[in-house]
């Protein structure tokens, strides 16, 4: 637990055991993958106190995998300092968002009818100014698991438990991971993550990922024959 510094590890302990104690389906997980996953989250630095809602230890068959939440990936831009504001707005019934085709900001309108959810909007600012949009509806998020999600289907699965937060994991990952910023450690520790993430998706191939080949190289020659010692000693002139 060196990823945490000393002062914090009896917390942190405290919250794995917890959230252990209280699923009786990651009772049955190897202990083995719970400490991985649990140590995964260390080197965040974020908390799997399933109330805090950084990050979660599921159950996927016999192991435990770790999965971060929406307030997480929150949690590791806003420790960057780079940004200004950050937001995650829930667009409900009679809402509407509309995007401004010049400045690519969108708007919310409309009125409101019910608390059904129907959209999530993420807002930021970065401190050099910079500002983005980006929305996604329900129906947008749900395709989005069914294409990347190994268990959208599956009855413990988050997605089935309780999507809403997996809605607003899949916008505040995208957005933040196409237009914002995040250090580049905490993001190549969301990109190496086996668990629901959509780790497949273009959208979180790190650069760092991609491999510039270089100039095309000439092929190399055939490797010339080897010669008998006969003929090697007649090439060197000790042989007529």
């Amino acid at each position: 637990m060196e990823a945490l510094g000393s002062p914090q590890v009896g917390g942190y302990i405290q919250n794995v055991l917890i959230a252990v104690a209280e699923s009786p389906a990651l009772q049955k997980c190897t202990p083995v993958s719970i400490i991985g996953a649990a140590l995964r989250a260390a080197t965040m630095r974020l908390s799997c106190d399933p109330f805090s809602g950084h990050a979660y230890l599921v159950p996927y068959k016999d192991k435990a995998i770790l999965i971060v939440g929406w307030k997480g990936i929150y949690h590791l831009a806003i420790r960057t300092g780079k940004y200004r504001f950050l937001n995650l707005s829930t667009i409900y019934d009679g809402q509407t968002v509309e995007e401004d085709q010049m400045t690519g900001i969108h708007h919310i309108g409309g009125q409101f009818k019910s608390k059904k959810p129907v959209g999530y909007l993420l807002y930021f600012q970065l401190i050099s100014g910079f500002e983005k949009t980006f929305y996604m509806d329900v129906n947008d998020c749900i395709d989005h698991g069914k294409k990347y999600s190994k268990s959208f289907y599956k009855e413990d699965s988050l997605w089935q438990k309780d999507p809403e937060k997996m809605y607003q994991k899949t916008v505040v990952r995208m957005g933040i991971t196409r237009w914002g910023y995040l250090e580049p450690a905490d993001q190549a520790g969301l990109a190496s993550l086996e668990d629901e993430d959509d780790q497949d998706h273009p959208a979180f191939i790190l650069p760092a990922q991609v491999i510039d080949p270089g100039p095309e190289q000439p092929p190399e020659p055939d490797p010339e024959p080897e010669l008998t010692d006969e003929q090697a000693l007649k090439q060197l002139g000790f042989v007529d």
